[in-house]
């Protein structure tokens, strides 16, 4: 049947006509509605005109109509892929983010650990070198000055990077600041030095 319509003229003298119309070329296929009738739904019509039909001497007046459906040929040309195409790669691409997401959360993660496993550390020793009572005015000294935090401010080891900088910039740039000393007052000491 090709690849264009078929076109059914049909008068009201009760003959009908077919045709396979394409872009360059019209094909008579026979006397008759030989169109595919599961088209039916998607016809197209319309009305041609009255035209004079019969024998010479006899002149018969019919009025014309015409019906256009579509060929399987003609959906096949529009027939594609492409919906199914579309739905995955979307599919594909929403995958991905989710993979990434994934995959960065677990990143974090892992820096997280890190960081709070040196806080963790650098808290250790800085216990370790100064008692308990220098250790605490540390943290409390260093508390004030930085002001109430988001984090919360009983979690020492959260904090205790960024304090561990700022008491190596003090370090450097001098206790002139008229922050009050950590170290207390001993009037008087007995030292021994022996061999």
């Amino acid at each position: 049947m090709g690849s264009g319509a078929v076109v059914i003229v049909v008068d009201s003298c009760g003959l009908q006509h077919s045709y396979n119309v394409q872009p360059n070329e019209v094909t008579f296929l026979g006397e008759g509605d030989l169109h595919d009738p599961s088209y039916e739904h998607l016809v197209v019509q319309g009305n041609l005109g009255t035209f004079t039909s019969g024998r010479i001497g006899v002149s018969i007046f019919c009025r014309h109509k015409i019906r256009v459906y579509p060929t399987k040929a003609h959906e096949e040309t529009y027939a594609t892929d492409s919906p199914h195409v579309f739905v995955v790669g979307s599919a594909s691409c929403f995958f991905f983010a989710i993979i990434l997401f994934l995959f960065y959360d677990g990143y974090v993660r892992i820096k997280q650990d890190q960081v709070v496993g040196h806080a963790e550390r650098s808290q250790a020793l800085v216990s370790s070198l100064f008692p308990g009572k220098v250790a605490r005015l540390l943290f409390e000294t260093n508390s004030r000055r930085d002001g109430p935090s988001q984090l919360d401010q009983s979690n020492h080891s959260a904090h205790l990077l960024n304090f561990v900088t700022k008491s190596e910039r003090r370090a450097i740039s001098g206790a002139g600041n008229g922050e009050r000393p950590i170290a207390e007052l001993f009037p008087e000491a007995t030292v021994m030095f022996a061999e």
